[in-house]
């Protein structure tokens, strides 16, 4: 199971002080529709740390319904005692899901061996991938490069939800690690794409399907062959190069006379696209209401990567996740 992409976390809707069930579905077949990647069920922006057990099994049950397995579903599953997470994992492992969003123990903030111990309990008890979730601010304790590492070992601890503000942690996790990232914090989703990472766990992404009136392409790599065929996929549309870095821009135009814009590396995706979006038009390089293809260069690609492209495609009515092999032939 791959965790690329931009995945939503769902808010819990309740009506009269109860989980609102049918509002649950309204919300999984209208992120469906507009391309989200995948759901995180449960998790903080859910507010699981509120719902009690059953209500939580409620919700999940009704993603799984809703969404039918046209998307991946992740699972929060959170406690400060390992005892309880296991048990609460019962009841949780017997459901069709992409995996589990597991955090630190809160609260108690073990230490770094008691939380290596807490995750290796868990992963042992399932055969479902795992995403570790960083959030020190919430649960008291980071969860340091070192644990991080250990943890790498363990055959189904797959990615990680970064949501530490750290970016030299960020930098490390993507470099030295076989984990794949994901962007914790919204407004370093574009930063930790431009390091190499995977994607985002978005709470942004309600807003992003629906307000972003272009077609954005990130590129982990900086591959120009993938950049070409991508452009092929949308012929009719103009071609913009985003990038923080002035090589890479100059590349972009230069081989391939694509229009660059250096990006300051603190943007997020959605506010890159978004001035990019108003750039091209006020520039006439696009039309009013036209798509447009960006490309996102990106120079600190992971050491050892495969050559590939990691596509988000957005518009006010359309949201799209592929993946563009870039082998040499």
């Amino acid at each position: 199971m791959s965790f690329e992409g931009i995945w939503l976390p769902l808010i819990t809707p309740f009506r009269d002080g109860a989980v609102d069930l049918p509002a649950v579905r309204r919300l999984v077949r209208r992120y469906v529709e507009a391309g989200i990647h995948g759901f995180v069920v449960c998790g903080t922006t859910g507010e699981a740390a509120t719902l009690d057990e059953a209500e939580q099994l409620a919700v999940l049950d009704t993603v799984l319904e809703a969404a039918d397995g046209r998307r991946p579903v992740l699972m929060g599953l959170a406690s400060n005692d390992t005892r309880e997470a296991l048990r609460l994992l019962r009841g949780i492992g017997q459901r069709p899901l992409a995996g589990l969003l597991t955090a630190a123990p809160y609260y108690s903030r073990p230490s770094q061996r008691g939380i290596e111990a807490h995750f290796r309990a868990i992963a042992a008890a399932t055969a479902l991938p795992l995403v570790l979730y960083n959030i020190p601010y919430r649960t008291g304790v980071n969860i340091e490069l070192a644990t991080i590492q250990s943890l790498a070992d363990v055959p189904n601890i797959v990615a990680i939800k970064e949501s530490g503000g750290d970016l030299n942690q960020l930098m490390d996790l993507i470099r030295d690690t076989r984990l794949q990232v994901l962007s914790g914090e919204d407004h370093l989703i574009f930063t930790t794409l431009c390091l190499g990472g995977a994607g985002a766990i978005a709470a942004a992404a309600r807003q992003v399907a629906q307000t972003i009136d272009a077609v954005a392409i990130a590129a982990m790599t900086n591959s120009s062959s993938s950049a070409l065929r991508v452009a092929r996929e949308r012929p009719t549309a103009p071609i913009m190069g985003l990038t923080p870095n002035v090589e890479t821009a100059r590349r972009l135009a230069l081989t391939w006379g694509v229009h660059p814009i250096l990006t300051p590396i603190t943007h997020s995706m959605t506010e890159t696209v978004a001035v990019a979006s108003k750039l091209a038009r006020s520039e006439g390089i696009a039309e009013p209401g036209q798509d447009i293809v960006i490309v996102a260069g990106m120079p600190f690609g992971k050491s050892g990567s495969t050559n590939s492209l990691r596509v988000a495609r957005v518009s006010r009515t359309n949201a799209q996740e592929a993946e563009f092999d870039d082998s040499e032939k």
